[in-house]
C-alpha cells in the first residue's frame, strides 16, 4: 500500500498493520503506536519523532534517514541480535 507523505500526528494508530507499506515521508510525530506491525515497510525520512510504543526492527524495514527521539529510539536495538547491558 502506498502511503507516501500521510500524516499521522500527535495521535493514536494502536494495532494498525503497516506490513508492506511505501510509508516513506511519513510523518508519525507524536503518535503512539503499540501493537502496531512494521515488516518490509519503507519508512525512509519518515518523522518518528516523539512516537512512542512502536516496534520496529531495522533489518526487516527501511530506516533510512528516518527521524526517531531518544529514549523510544532505543528499541531499535532489540532487532539487532545484540547483547544490550545496563550499568
Amino acid at each position: 500500500m502506498k502511503l507516501r507523505r500521510i500524516q499521522i500526528q500527535d495521535c493514536v494508530a494502536v494495532d494498525v498493520d503497516f506490513r508492506e507499506a511505501d510509508l516513506s515521508q511519513a510523518d508519525f510525530s507524536g503518535t503512539d503506536l503499540s501493537d502496531s506491525l512494521f515488516l518490509v515497510t519503507d519508512l525512509t525520512q519518515a518523522d518518528l519523532s516523539r512516537a512512542r510504543n512502536y516496534r520496529i526492527d531495522p533489518s526487516q524495514n527501511v530506516v533510512k534517514k528516518a527521524k526517531f527521539s531518544l529514549p523510544e529510539a532505543m528499541s531499535l536495538l532489540y532487532g539487532l541480535d545484540i547483547v544490550l547491558v545496563e550499568e
